[in-house]
C-alpha cells in the first residue's frame, strides 16, 4: 500500500498532533562522498543521541551512522558510502515507502 507514514497523538480520543515521518537522509552534491556527507549531517546541533519512538519533541533527532540496512539501501541505488553522488533534490526516493510498508508487515 503506497503513502506517506505519520505518526498521530491522540489523547482523550482527540487527535492533538501529527507529524509526517521523513526517513534520515543526505543530499549528493557531485564534491562529497555518502560518508562524508553522513559527518557533516551529524555536525548539525539538532543531531544527538537516538531517542527511540516517543513524542517528545524536544529532543534531538538520533545521528546517522552506517549499518547494515544503510548499507544495503546503498547498494540497491548502485552506491558505497565511498560514492559521490551527484546533486539531486534532498528527497527520500520513490521506491522507499513501498519499502517501508512491506517492512513494517514482518
Amino acid at each position: 500500500m503506497p503513502g506517506h507514514h505519520y505518526r498521530l497523538f491522540v489523547i482523550d480520543g482527540r487527535l492533538v498532533t501529527a507529524v509526517r515521518w521523513m526517513p534520515a537522509r543526505v543530499a549528493g552534491d557531485g564534491v562529497h562522498t555518502i560518508e562524508e556527507l553522513l559527518a557533516n549531517a551529524n555536525r548539525d546541533p539538532g543531531r544527538g543521541e537516538a531517542y527511540g519512538y516517543d513524542f517528545d519533541f524536544g529532543k534531538k533527532r538520533a545521528r546517522m551512522a552506517p549499518n547494515a540496512e544503510m548499507m544495503r539501501m546503498l547498494g540497491a541505488q548502485g552506491y558505497a558510502l565511498s560514492s559521490v553522488p551527484t546533486a539531486r533534490p534532498d528527497r527520500a526516493p520513490a521506491w522507499y515507502d513501498d519499502y517501508r510498508i512491506r517492512r513494517r508487515r514482518r
